[in-house]
């Protein structure tokens, strides 16, 4: 068995469950396009549900996929940083789902499991979906920490709803718009336009919000570096 036979497994799993489901692929299919037997499954990985789960850490783990939600990563250090982190959140998850395959076979995986859940469910919310849901949650109660823990999650999903619908509805959107998401300067007035709607029903005001988006196009500040408001001990 040859070393790229677990990578070649996961392509063809990955290629097989983002297009087919979970339930409507076989051992033998994935064997098949990967070029292996059926045997080298269970050799690597234990078995489909096994070679499954791993195939979506992997599309979750890459440095593309990543890049939105690394953004979230770490407590705020005031409102405004909280706003700007979910202003360059969605601006980073609008350009991945655009740019990057990963991205879409992993958006894909998802709404398969969403909408047939599979044996491998709980994994798949337990290490990816509630975690992520978390970080999203933990900025926006830095932006309107008035909300409860339920309000938290339903606008969690809010947020993520308005991003996940232009992936799934894109070929409607550009063809009643009559413009690509392929251009940099659409998903930038498309990102600027999500954030000031996600703000706007977090009760930020127009001030803040203009504010927001100027500094989320500046260079992020290096990690640990104290914003202005926060040296001077006032809140952005």
């Amino acid at each position: 068995m040859n070393a790229s036979t677990p990578d070649s497994l996961l392509d063809a799993a990955e290629a097989l469950f983002s297009a087919e489901g979970y339930d409507a692929i076989g051992i033998r299919e994935i064997a098949e396009r990967a070029g292996a037997n059926i045997a080298s499954i269970r050799y690597h990985f234990g078995g489909k549900r096994e070679l499954y789960v791993e195939t979506v850490r992997r599309t979750m783990r890459r440095k593309s996929t990543q890049i939105a939600w690394q953004v979230l990563e770490g407590t705020p250090t005031s409102r405004r940083d909280a706003g700007v982190r979910l202003a360059r959140f969605i601006r980073a998850f609008l350009d991945g789902m655009v740019i990057d395959a990963g991205s879409t076979a992993c958006a894909q995986l998802m709404m398969r499991e969403a909408s047939a859940p599979s044996e491998a469910f709980d994994t798949v919310v337990s290490d990816f979906i509630a975690p992520h849901l978390n970080a999203l949650g933990n900025t926006i109660a830095a932006i309107d920490p008035e909300r409860s823990p339920a309000e938290l999650e339903r606008l969690s999903h809010f947020v993520l709803g308005l991003l996940v619908h232009h992936h799934h509805f894109r070929v409607f959107i550009e063809h009643l718009s009559g413009s690509s998401l392929e251009s940099t300067r659409v998903r930038g007035q498309l990102a600027e336009e999500v954030t000031r709607f996600s703000l706007r029903g977090l009760r930020a005001g127009e001030t803040f919000i203009d504010r927001v988006l100027q500094s989320s196009k500046a260079e992020p500040k290096r990690a640990g570096a104290p914003t202005r408001s926060a040296s001077k001990g006032k809140p952005a």
